[in-house]
């Protein structure tokens, strides 16, 4: 499990399940947070909004930090393409609201922009076959969470009906995990026609004072 740690600058850990440790793999000062795994497991990408720049590091610690690209703008890395080839990643765009770019890892590596408008775009999230991608929109009003034929062009289905974001596909892409509130919701889907299901709450979150 890779995740931030706030200490108090944001650094990258990884837990081992199995093994129940904890170890740190960012050391530079700033901010680095928000990994997202390779394909294959080996690899973290991560933002370090702290350097501007995003890198690529090696899960066991063998090797240095990669830089990948360059940001001058506030920007989170967000999901790697399950064929490895591209990293979908939301930044703040002249507008002051987040857009949806698609940072290539192959060729030239020259970032470019896959969902820009007036309203607010993050949180993209590939589909297992790569075919498709989720995102959080709030140009209903409200942040909903929508699903985008990838690279398109192609359908647009809205999958939260009451509000909605930071959408995870499950494992076997049958699943569309979102949260809303205190809410995780988990939606039914098919991605051959596209089709949404009913959405059903499955775990609420519990405070106690």
């Amino acid at each position: 499990l890779a995740m931030t740690v706030r200490l108090p600058d944001p650094d990258i850990w990884v837990y081992d399940i199995e093994r129940g440790a904890l170890r740190r793999i960012t050391f530079a000062p700033g901010e680095d947070e928000l990994p997202v795994w390779s394909p294959d497991g080996k690899r973290i990408a991560f933002a370090s909004n702290g350097r501007q720049q995003a890198f690529m590091v090696a899960v066991d610690g063998s090797g240095q930090e990669e830089p990948l690209m360059k940001n001058e703008s506030h920007f989170h890395l967000q999901s790697w393409s399950p064929n490895g080839k591209l990293i979908a990643y939301e930044r703040i765009g002249n507008s002051g609201q987040y857009e949806i770019w698609m940072l290539p890892l192959e060729g030239d590596r020259k970032p470019y922009p896959y969902l820009v408008s007036q309203f607010r775009l993050n949180q993209p999230a590939f589909s297992m076959d790569g075919n498709w991608l989720a995102y959080s929109s709030n140009e209903s009003g409200r942040s909903e969470v929508y699903v985008q034929r990838f690279p398109g062009p192609g359908e647009k289905v809205q999958v939260s009906t009451d509000g909605g974001g930071n959408p995870v596909w499950s494992r076997d892409g049958k699943q569309l995990i979102f949260e809303n509130s205190d809410t995780l919701w988990a939606t039914e889907v098919k991605v051959t026609p596209f089709h949404v299901g009913k959405s059903r709450g499955r775990y609420q979150e519990h405070t106690a004072n």
